[in-house]
């Protein structure tokens, strides 16, 4: 099927009549399948959650009016084997038995990324990185939106839409900015980004794939297949990344948040400082001046910054207009509520023990710290020695790996810890040994897929249960 990445049209009149599989059927898998059906495939969707989990799912797909088959509640290596085409959904391990199977057989299978962007006529650039991808993603999207370059400018990948769900609608004048994860570049062979920014690398999702040099290769794919015109973006700081530079054959832009003006991007003077074309340090903004406040959120800002300036010709001042008032992302340390003198964060967004480091380092006062969920394949000695380190006074732990937390906890010699079976029952004993001037903050270090659909779902439990508690107050 190499014939169909030659564009949309092109494209798409060649799945007509195709055996296409569709695996998994969330948010990716669902823009997929839509897809494969409006274009004439012939598809399958499979998936292991049950047909009564997944009632929304197919309803949705089944008033768009086409034939589809499902295989719900089970995989069977005879599907698998037996398509033109797999598409993967991020949640599907490339090394399932069944994908393994069907490769075996000489089929071909892709990321829903990689199939999306076979159907892409715009320009589009791609964040990854373990942490602080969706703030700078929403970012650069902000900026790329209020620059007036592009008629329209989409965002999405791992967050909002999937690339699937609009890469075919976008015409040679709009452009796209990717949130991409680990996940979606497992089965990435032609993904190609005019512009790409790796922020950083720490460990996370080994449960997954298993080791960090397996980790780092998955999110260098990000600038596998770009042109010698092509922009990379790397930070300078974290020496990880650093020691990947050498692989890179785009042109490579660096971006720090010390005074290192041997960098393309980087503070000096108490301004955000950046490199034009013509060699000239320009200041962009006053870092006091910038909307999302924190040293990891400068970092965001500067990878910004370099993506939008190098990758799409945005010009300094219109980049700062945009850093003034961009106040960041729903679900990361987002100020929900104060209660009787005790202020409540959602940091739902931390699901991994870098983000809940970075949140912990936000606060100075006293913390309250809500974290667990499910497994990641951590020991959690990390979350321990950074705990120590803060002003976290109590800890309520919830999930599936809330005892092994508890353990490390104990380990490294911090034994106020509480355990507790749901996320309502966190927020009330929190508030409950809070006194005025505290922080309640919901920092997971975890993913939540044990007792949530995903990270969003678990936030906004949390801000409901926050707001009862509230109201309850005020009904005393």
């Amino acid at each position: 099927m190499a014939e169909m990445e030659n564009g949309a049209a092109a494209g798409s009149n060649l799945l007509k009549s195709k055996k296409v599989l569709v695996c998994g059927l969330q948010r990716s898998g669902m823009d997929a399948a839509a897809f494969l059906l409006k274009n004439g495939a012939r598809v399958t969707v499979s998936d292991i959650k049950k047909p009564e989990e997944l009632g929304e799912q197919t309803a949705k797909l089944g008033a768009l009016g086409f034939d589809i088959r499902y295989e719900l509640g089970f995989h069977s290596e005879e599907t698998f084997a037996s398509q033109d085409l797999i598409v993967l959904s991020p949640a599907v391990p490339c090394d399932s038995p069944f994908v393994l199977h069907a490769l075996s057989k000489g089929v071909r299978v892709v990321s829903e990324v990689e199939f999306a962007s076979w159907y892409s006529r715009a320009p589009y650039a791609a964040i990854t990185g373990t942490n602080g991808k969706t703030t700078t993603t929403t970012l650069v999207y902000e900026i790329l939106k209020n620059s007036n370059i592009f008629e329209k400018v989409y965002v999405g990948g791992n967050i909002g839409v999937a690339f699937a769900g609009f890469s075919a609608s976008m015409t040679p004048r709009d452009a796209a900015v990717l949130e991409i994860s680990s996940f979606q570049m497992e089965f990435a062979e032609k993904f190609a980004p005019r512009a790409a920014a790796l922020l950083n690398i720490t460990e996370d999702h080994l449960n997954r794939h298993h080791d960090m040099r397996t980790y780092t290769r998955m999110k260098m794919r990000v600038f596998q297949n770009q042109k010698s015109s092509d922009v990379a973006v790397l930070n300078a700081d974290d020496a990880a990344v650093m020691a990947e530079r050498d692989k890179i054959t785009s042109k490579c832009f660096t971006f720090t948040v010390t005074g290192d003006a041997s960098r393309d991007v980087y503070v000096e003077g108490g301004y955000l400082i950046i490199k034009t074309a013509g060699g000239a340090a320009e200041k962009i903004i006053k870092t006091s001046g910038i909307g999302i406040i924190g040293r990891h959120n400068l970092s965001n800002a500067a990878a910004a910054a370099a993506l939008c300036h190098y990758g799409f010709g945005v010009a300094p001042e219109m980049i700062a207009e945009t850093l003034k008032s961009f106040r960041g992302v729903h679900h990361r340390l987002e100020f929900v509520e104060e209660i009787g003198g005790v202020k409540f964060y959602n940091d739902s967004k931390a699901t991994n023990e870098d983000s809940t480091k970075v949140a912990l380092a936000s606060f100075s006062g006293p913390v309250a710290l809500i974290a667990g969920g499910s497994e990641k394949g951590s020991d959690y000695s990390g979350l321990s020695a950074d705990v120590l380190r803060s002003s976290v006074r109590k800890v309520f732990v919830i999930g599936q790996v809330r005892e092994k937390i508890k353990d490390a906890l104990g380990r490294s010699g911090f034994a106020d810890v509480e355990v507790c079976d749901t996320l309502e029952d966190c927020v009330a004993r929190a508030f409950a040994v809070s006194a005025p001037g505290w922080t309640v903050l919901l920092s997971p270090a975890c993913a939540s897929l044990d007792m949530f659909k995903n990270y969003e779902h678990r936030g906004d439990a949390f801000i409901e249960a926050v707001r009862k508690l509230k109201t309850a107050g005020a009904a005393k």
